[in-house]
Formats: C-alpha cells, structure tokens, sequence
C-alpha cells in the first residue's frame, strides 16, 4: 500500500496504554510524520476498536491499524461490521489486522473451536465477502449461512493483514490477504525465511505488504537498554515459549529457552530473567540509543519487513518519544 514516507514506519500501541495516552502518543506520532499507528488487542484487555475510533476523530492522516483483531473471538458479520465503520470514521485510513487471539486466553473464555485454523479461515472469507458487497450463500465447517445481508461497502476497502507464523497461516495470507503482520520477536534471520515463504505462496507477490512489531528498549546505553528489556515480563514470556527450530535457525541451544520457562514456572521471574544471554536480545529485540535502533532496524528492512512497527517495551512517554524518534531517523536515512 502507499505510504507517504520512502522507508515506511509505525508506532505499535498494545492493550495496556491507557485510552488517553494511546491518544497522545497517536497525535505525537502523526505529528512527527510516522506512517502508521498498530493497535494491540487481548481477549480480557483494552478493546482497540473504540480507541481506534478516538484516534480516528483526532488524527487527519496517519494510518491506522488493528493489529490485530481476533477472528475467532469477534463474529465475521460483527468484525466486518467494525472494519467497515472504522473505514468510514478515518476516511479511508484503517488497515484490518487479523489473528486468531491467543489459544490459551480464548481457552478460558471458552471460544477455542475444534478446528482453530479453519474456522479462523472461514471467518476470513466472510469478512471479506462482506466488505467487498458479496452475500451470496456460504456454508463452511463451521459456519453456514443461507443469507449474507448487504452491508455498507467501505470505500475503499480496508487492506487486509493477517498474523501468523505457522506454515498454513503464511500460505493462507498469501492468497487471502493484502498484507503480512508479523509477530514482535520475528529475527531479521527469520523474517527472511518467512517473506520467502510467503513469496513462494503467491503471485504477483510485491503486492502484499510486509510490517511487522520490533519490541524496542531506549537508554543512554545499550546495556542498559538491555537490562530494561530483560527485566520485562512480556519480554521473557515471548522468548520463554520460542519455537526450538527458530532458536536453531539464529544459532541458539533450544536448551536455555527451558532454563528461562522453567524458571517461570517457579514463578522466579529474576532468575528467568538472569538466564536471557545479551545475545538474544540483540537478535529478537532493538536495544539502545534512538540512533542505534534506527540502525538496526536496517537488518528487518534487509529481510524483506517493508513497515517496521517500533513497540516500546516499557510504556512510558520517555521511551514512547524516544520510539519516534528512532522512526523518524529510520524513515530519513
């Protein structure tokens, strides 16, 4: 899609920013000429829709983004409907991100189906059927419907993003989606991999746009971006439950990745944390200086991520500006 900037570039907003400060930080985002804000939603955390919408009332020309909705959580007709709408409060400026929510917590809130995959790829085809006016019959494993009821048609309609690392989701993005959202502890190794993957999936594959989160820490330092980084929770989480065949592929023992779990498990958070080697950080992470992360980003770019979303990992307006910055140092290198 077009963006107004040579090197395009978002600010990632994730469900635990207050309503006001996302706000503020969309605004300062437009502002400094970002391309793109991404909204974060959880099953049992902020909605992002009427943040969204708030964002859409405050904001003239920004891009924003849904990053990412849940297809399973949310009904077809009711996510399309808020696509729609959403489209129509920004004028033409919002990017529909879709995944299917995180198992565990959909689990809990008894909306895990039998058949996860399909039925997230159902309630794709149905949201795009009713975006683009089509209500012909559709019957499906798990949803079957005789009338699809006409809706107002989003003009244009929203570009469609879609979540996901396993092999079924990349080929399905790359034949039912327009754009690629990827995961925030995707290596510029791994990123490569995944863009080839779906490449190979697609034809006329330059038209499906790549972003994807960068977690991000700021300093004076980089250790001491570092340390900031290791001593978040989510942080340690996201490498704690790190596929062994992606640590393999960036060169790292599987084995640690246990240390750092089992730890968690204890509820040890200051060991878990202890045992994440400067390495992994420097992998899956961009630590640093506003200046030295803009450099990093360098590698995603590299690796084919075409909109590099930055995610400061701690949530305060310091790191916030200092996330924009580096943006803004990316965007006019």
């Amino acid at each position: 899609m077009d963006m107004s900037s040579d090197h395009p570039v978002g600010l990632g907003i994730g469900p635990e920013i207050p309503p006001q400060l996302s706000l503020s930080w969309t605004q300062a985002a437009e502002a400094a000429g970002l391309d793109a804000v991404w909204f974060h939603e959880a099953i049992y955390s902020r909605d992002a829709a009427p943040v969204i919408a708030a964002a859409a009332a405050h904001t003239s020309h920004i891009a924003l983004g849904a990053g990412c909705f849940s297809a399973i959580a949310r009904h077809p007709a009711m996510l399309a409907m808020t696509a729609a709408t959403l489209q129509e409060l920004s004028g033409g400026r919002f990017l529909l991100g879709v995944g299917t929510g995180f198992p565990a917590r959909l689990a809990q809130a008894h909306l895990l189906p039998n058949r996860l995959f399909s039925t997230f790829a159902e309630s794709v085809e149905l949201v795009k059927r009713l975006l683009y006016g089509i209500n012909e019959p559709y019957h499906g494993n798990t949803y079957h419907l005789e009338h699809l009821l006409s809706m107002p048609v989003p003009t244009p309609v929203p570009p469609l993003y879609i979540a996901g690392w396993k092999p079924k989701m990349l080929a399905l993005t790359a034949t039912m989606a327009d754009g690629y959202l990827a995961r925030p502890v995707e290596s510029p190794k791994t990123m490569t991999r995944l863009v080839d993957h779906l490449h190979q999936h697609r034809q006329g594959a330059e038209d499906l746009h790549i972003a994807g989160y960068i977690l991000c820490a700021f300093a004076d330092t980089r250790p001491q971006a570092r340390q900031m980084a290791r001593e978040d929770p989510f942080v340690v989480y996201q490498l704690s439950v790190m596929d062994d065949d992606v640590l393999l592929e960036n060169g790292f023992d599987p084995q640690l990745k246990r240390i750092v779990s089992q730890a968690l498990q204890r509820g040890d958070q200051k060991a878990a944390a202890a045992a994440v080697p400067d390495r992994w950080l420097d992998t899956f992470t961009a630590c640093g200086t506003p200046a030295q992360v803009a450099d990093a980003l360098w590698q995603w770019h590299q690796a084919g991520l075409e909109m590099p979303v930055l995610q400061p990992i701690r949530a305060d307006n310091q790191q916030a500006a200092a996330a924009i910055e580096a943006a803004q140092r990316y965007q006019h290198a």
